[in-house]
């Protein structure tokens, strides 16, 4: 989540993140013009539609077939995918960006895990990619 935000204020861009554990919890990232795909019904549908899908056949990774047409929520008005039941959200995590939008909350071993992975990433860069030029490596360390 940390570096899908880093992405958007770096280069400007919109980013949508998307990460569903094998468990069924979905957890999001958007910036602010891309939030209506996570908030707004339409979007959940499609959403909920695409986990819902078959596992892509072999050879075909990425999910979509080349010679099939893929239809918007409009097109697909007829089938109604009902909405994961409500769930609370998680308190706001001071170390995420404001725009961080939970839509399921993270249990403890999860939120545990993701910290010890970001203390790693800020401690050294390893075999990823340079600090950018004008960017120094983050000294905040999460106690």
């Amino acid at each position: 989540m940390k570096k899908a935000y880093e992405l958007s204020v770096l280069t400007g861009t919109q980013v949508l993140l998307l990460v569903v554990s094998e468990t069924g919890l979905v957890y999001t990232f958007t910036t602010p013009k891309l939030q209506p795909l996570v908030t707004k019904a339409e979007g959940k549908n499609l959403i909920q539609a695409c986990l819902n899908a078959p596992e892509p056949a072999p050879g075909n990774e990425n999910g979509v077939d080349s010679g099939d047409q893929v239809e918007s929520p409009e097109e697909s008005a007829g089938q109604h995918i009902p909405p994961q039941a409500s769930r609370p959200g998680m308190p706001q995590n001071p170390h995420m960006p404001g725009n961080y939008m939970p839509n399921m909350p993270m249990d403890p071993q999860h939120a545990l895990a993701y910290q010890n992975y970001v203390q790693q990433r800020s401690q050294g860069y390893g075999s990823g990619m340079p600090p950018q030029a004008g960017m120094p490596p983050s000294n905040h360390h999460q106690p």
